[in-house]
Formats: C-alpha cells, sequence, structure tokens
C-alpha cells in the first residue's frame, strides 16, 4: 500500500511512447552544438535553445536508446557549471518528455550512476524510471494474456458484473505456471488497467477484496501463501490506494493462523459453496 499510488494514465502514456516508430535521425551536430554553448559559457537564453534542440531531437524511441547519454552529459555540465536554476528547468523538461522514450529502464537507471549531476534531478529521474519499469511489467503482462484470451471484451460493456469478471479475469490469470501470489499482483494490476482503459467504474476495495478472496480459496495455496506472500503483495501494489485493502485486513493485519482455521481445512472435505463461503467470512473475521 502507498500514500499516492500510480495512476494508470501513466501506463498509457508509456504504451504510446513504446509505439513509437519514427526512424532514426542524426543529432550529433545538435548534441556538439549544445556541449560548447555550456563549455563557452553561452547566456543561459542560447545555452537553453541549444540543450532543447538537442533534447526535443531525441525524443523518439530510435534516437534516445543510444544517445540518453549524452543528454545526461549535457546536465552534468550544467551542474559543474553552477547553473542549478537552469539544470532544475531542463532536467524537468527530459525527465518529462524524453525519459518515457527509454526502451530498457534498468539499464537507465544503473547509467543514472556515472553522473555527477544534483541528487535531486537524480532522484526524480530514478523515480520516474521506476514507475515505467511497473507500467512495462503491466503492459507486458496485459499482452502476455491477451495472446491467450479475450480480455477486451469483456470490458467493452459499460454496464458489467465487475465481480464475475474479476473472478474470470482470475481463473485466466490461473493457468499460468507461476506462483500463486505473482498470480495475484498481476490480477489486481490488469483488472485496475482495463477498468482505467474502458472507463469502468469499480469500487477498489471491493475489486481487491473479490481478488484476494479468489487466492485465498485455492486448494494449492500453502500457509506461506496466506500468511505471507498475499500480505507482502497488497502492502507493496504500487497501483492501489493506502485504503484499497480495508476490506482484507485480516491479510494485512492478521497475526497468522494455524493452518487448521484457514479455508483449506474445509476445501478438501466438501464441494458447498455455501460451506466454503461460511468458512471464507469466519476466517476474515
Amino acid at each position: 500500500m502507498v500514500n499516492k499510488p500510480i495512476s494508470m494514465s501513466i501506463v498509457e502514456k508509456r504504451k504510446n511512447y513504446r509505439l513509437d516508430t519514427r526512424e532514426k535521425t542524426n543529432v550529433s551536430g545538435l548534441y556538439e552544438s549544445a556541449r560548447q554553448s555550456i563549455v563557452y559559457d553561452y547566456p543561459n537564453s542560447e545555452i537553453k535553445e541549444a540543450v532543447l534542440r538537442y533534447f526535443k531531437a531525441c525524443s523518439s524511441k530510435s534516437n534516445i536508446e543510444c544517445n540518453y547519454e549524452m543528454c545526461l552529459s549535457l546536465l552534468e555540465g550544467l551542474c559543474d557549471r553552477g547553473k542549478d536554476d537552469l539544470l532544475g528547468e531542463l532536467a524537468k523538461y527530459f525527465n518529462e518528455f524524453v525519459i518515457p522514450y527509454i526502451p530498457d529502464m534498468a539499464k537507465f537507471s544503473t547509467d543514472l550512476g556515472k553522473y555527477k549531476i544534483n541528487d535531486t534531478n537524480i532522484e526524480m529521474m530514478k523515480e520516474s524510471a521506476k514507475e515505467y519499469t511497473l507500467c512495462d511489467r503491466v503492459l507486458n503482462n496485459h499482452e502476455k494474456i491477451s495472446k491467450r484470451f479475450k480480455l477486451d471484451s469483456l470490458f467493452e460493456k459499460k454496464c458489467i458484473d465487475l465481480e464475475d469478471i474479476t473472478f474470470l479475469v482470475c481463473e485466466m490469470v490461473d493457468t499460468y505456471t507461476m506462483k500463486p501470489h505473482a498470480k495475484m499482483e498481476i490480477v489486481i494490476e490488469e483488472m485496475i488497467y482495463q477498468c482505467d482503459r474502458f472507463d469502468v467504474k469499480y469500487n477498489e476495495q471491493k475489486l481487491v477484496e473479490s481478488v484476494t478472496d479468489y487466492f485465498l480459496s485455492r486448494e494449492e495455496n500453502t500457509f506461506e501463501d496466506i500468511n505471507f506472500h498475499y500480505k507482502r503483495i497488497l502492502e507493496k501494489c504500487e497501483f492501489i490506494s493506502e485504503s484499497a485493502c480495508d476490506k482484507v485486513k485480516y491479510v494485512t493485519e492478521g497475526e497468522g493462523s494455524s493452518i487448521d482455521d484457514n479455508p483449506l481445512s474445509i476445501l478438501e472435505s466438501t464441494s458447498s459453496e455455501s460451506e466454503i463461503q461460511s468458512l471464507m467470512n469466519k476466517y476474515k473475521m
């Protein structure tokens, strides 16, 4: 749970940047012009114009992949010369309009450590890289699931039973071979992403509760799944608000229970839905 969750609008923004297909162009001349303006201490207005011209030329997926380190070297040059106001303005532009095009956010985040730029701007860029890395995870998982299932068709209608759809998406993701807590995280992110894409109104607490109920009910659950992994996923999910888990405090704030007290004890001995639901309610309490 985080104080300020990542908006799915950022995921859509990242998606659009990833779809950029413009061809690579030669920007070396613009870089040299920007570098010289800093080295020879041109007036700030001329430096800003030259650096922005280069940044704008790099604002495409094909250009930025091999040029972002040159962009960082210009920002480092501004920092070396104590041009803090100009540095802050240009770093903000780079962060907002250039970084989203970078394909490999993990490499970019590592490369940031090579440059001597003030901590405020480095942290801003690291935070952006982290957010876009999480966006990539949502987009990559969505693309993978969509190849096997027709996910979009579930959300295209405006009047839908979100609880039923949540259960269906849980079942779909459950067909993949991976740890159950990883599936739980994917479902939460996928549900929020799809609701945002198709403008489907939803109750965040109810959505999280429905996903949690499904995964608590899995016959394959282990004691560790129930008392550690699910709790950790709910606590660290970057796409839900702090209040999203209010209805699943039996997981996030629980002290843990013995294996005889959790839903596993009845799933093996009965197929009665009413008994299972009754146990689930008792377990939550």
